[in-house]
């Protein structure tokens, strides 16, 4: 049932005003007026047809219009929900998601261009900020705050007869140890940071000190030459050449452009890498002949301003050799800096020690008078006994014997593969030279996989061919056991052949050696017997060098010793570094600080 609210007369014919009034846009701008209808809950009757009566029985004269009654209707049934749109409309749940992807895609678009701009802006500021850095002398990793000042030490100087000069390099110190088998780069900016090892461009801590230089062809270095060691004999290792007997000018012209081409190639990369510029352009021949090193890189195009500094063998008590090498060395090296006095030298063994200390390697040291520390530096091609009074830096004794070191593991190695495969003595007997290159590239591999493992597996495919020529392969283990009974009978047959005054090398006290731990005995016993020193008033024995990595050296080490002095003393006063350290020690301490 429907009530029907009748409002009075007067108010009813006022009303009746406005509607005829109103315009057809007003009524679809509006409902249907209220004083016509009120509806009530549970309403019974259709409001449509409530809405006709009404009209109808007011006798008011829009009744009449079907346009309005068609209007009216059409309004009434959009709000009870009976029809649906007649015309095109996008609803608010269509149209707010469209709105929100548009805006979303158009903030990450701009979002993206700012981050992009604001990084380039800060890589622009960063290298602006290092080559400030590097302008005035301060360390580019270093906060902005902290200047670093490196000078150059007098005391250096003196061990090497350079004067007394003292500069200051913008780019820090660079320590370069020309070894018998690998070239070593360590850069450091500031005495009271420890340095870092410079990689070389195949990402290694070392380069192989090779070079061939044919006439009228490019110079081959590094790993390339190495790799022709045993097919090619022009083949030069620099530091084995220093060492050589002076030769003629033409000779020793040679051997000084050999040293400079390695030094300038693996210094100069080393230097791009720490001060980040690029000088000098490709390396070339002529370019070795320039400097490389310079107090100020103004006054000096293509130079930079660190101080190098060259590390060389001890001074042997027996013979000259050392000095004239170190004369010989100044000589080759003297051209890679400008002046050349800002060059400096630095013996192993004192280098070896100064790394020892940056490393706490030693505390024993408490920096008397009567301390002695004895260096044992195991190289590629030779092996090196020093005993040195830290407090000084001064080298008591020191004595060297060649072929005893990391490269006789290497030849023991290769040995009884020829042995196996070939059936022949020695490597001597093989005239396939192609092929003993791949033997010693494959034995080199195997030592290094025994310091870590008890056997390595030797595979080399198509190694040579038979008599029907065939291809023949060789695959076979080795045992540290095997390499090291191995490497003992070439110290036994061989290695001391070498050695041509045993006196002077050996102790007399003790038979000849026939193996490794025997002739550490001998050469222990003999530097105590030359120095008068108590073997138990040594404060340490440091090892050193790239032989030192292997197990069987260092077990032939530890037996030699404890024969001597017994194990308690071995397990208290023998240093060995871990991993690379041991074979980075000598360049890492020549970086250091001469305070340390």
């Amino acid at each position: 049932m429907i009530r029907r609210c009748l409002s009075p007369p007067s108010a009813a014919a006022a009303t009746k005003s406005k509607l005829y009034n109103r315009t057809s846009s007003s009524l679809l701008a509006n409902t249907t007026p209220s004083f016509l209808i009120c509806n009530r809950p549970n309403q019974e009757d259709n409001d449509d047809n409530a809405t006709k009566r009404f009209i109808s029985s007011r006798s008011l004269s829009f009744h009449q219009s079907p346009y309005h009654l068609a209007l009216a209707q059409q309004q009434q049934q959009h709000r009870n929900g009976q029809i649906t749109r007649g015309f095109h409309a996008t609803s608010k749940q269509e149209i707010l998601p469209l709105i929100a992807v548009i805006i979303g895609g158009v903030t990450i678009r701009y979002s993206y261009k700012a981050w992009v701009r604001m990084n380039d802006e800060w890589e622009e500021y960063e290298e602006k900020l290092r080559e400030y850095k590097l302008e005035h002398g301060l360390d580019p990793d270093a906060p902005l705050d902290i200047e670093v000042n490196v000078q150059q030490s007098g005391e250096r100087n003196s061990n090497a007869g350079m004067g007394d000069a003292v500069a200051t390099f913008k780019g820090g110190t660079m320590a370069i140890d020309l070894g018998t088998v690998n070239i070593r780069i360590a850069h450091s900016f500031s005495t009271d940071k420890k340095p870092n090892v410079v990689v070389d461009r195949q990402g290694g801590r070392s380069t192989p000190n090779y070079i061939l230089m044919p006439e009228g062809e490019d110079v081959v270095l590094g790993r390339l030459a190495h790799g022709k060691e045993h097919q090619n004999q022009n083949v030069l290792k620099p530091r084995l050449l220093l060492s050589s007997p002076d030769e003629n000018n033409d000779e020793k012209e040679k051997i000084n452009k050999a040293v400079r081409h390695v030094i300038y190639d693996a210094a100069k990369n080393a230097l791009e890498q720490t001060l980040g510029a690029t000088r000098g352009g490709a390396f070339s021949g002529t370019a070795a002949s320039k400097p490389l090193f310079s107090i100020d890189a103004n006054s000096q195009p293509n130079t930079f301003e660190a101080q190098p500094i060259y590390t060389y063998p001890p001074p042997s008590a027996s013979s000259t050799e050392t000095s004239s090498y170190l004369q010989h060395y100044q000589s080759a090296v003297s051209s890679l800096s400008s002046p050349s006095h800002i060059s400096n030298f630095i013996s192993e063994p004192i280098a070896a020690l100064r790394g020892a200390k940056l490393y706490n390697l030693l505390p024993s040291l408490k920096g008397q008078d009567d301390e002695y520390v004895i260096v044992m530096d195991v190289g590629g091609k030779s092996t090196s006994i020093s005993l040195v009074q830290p407090k000084t830096e001064e080298i008591k004794y020191s004595t060297t014997i060649s072929h005893i070191s990391g490269q006789t593991l290497i030849d023991a190695c290769v040995t009884n593969l020829i042995k196996s495969f070939y059936s022949l003595s020695s490597p001597s007997e093989l005239n396939d030279t192609m092929a003993l290159q791949r033997l010693y590239d494959a034995s080199s591999s195997a030592i290094m996989e025994l310091s870590t493992k008890t056997r390595a597996e030797i595979d080399i495919p198509y190694l040579t061919v038979d008599e029907q020529m065939k291809p023949k392969h060789l695959k076979m283990g080795l045992s540290r056991k095997v390499l090291e009974a191995e490497m003992n009978t070439l110290i036994s047959k061989e290695m001391l052949q070498s050695i041509t005054q045993p006196a002077e090398e050996l102790s007399m006290s003790f038979p000849t050696p026939t193996n490794l731990p025997s002739l550490v005995t001998s050469l222990f016993m003999k530097l105590f017997e030359t120095t008068n020193v108590n073997p138990f008033s040594v404060n340490g024995i440091l090892v050193v060098g790239g032989g030192a990595r292997s197990p069987i050296v260092i077990d032939g080490i530890t037996k030699g010793v404890s024969a001597l002095v017994g194990d308690q003393f071995v397990h208290e006063k023998l240093v060995v570094p871990e991993g690379e350290l041991v074979e980075e020690l000598v360049v890492l301490g020549a970086a250091a600080s001469s305070d340390l």
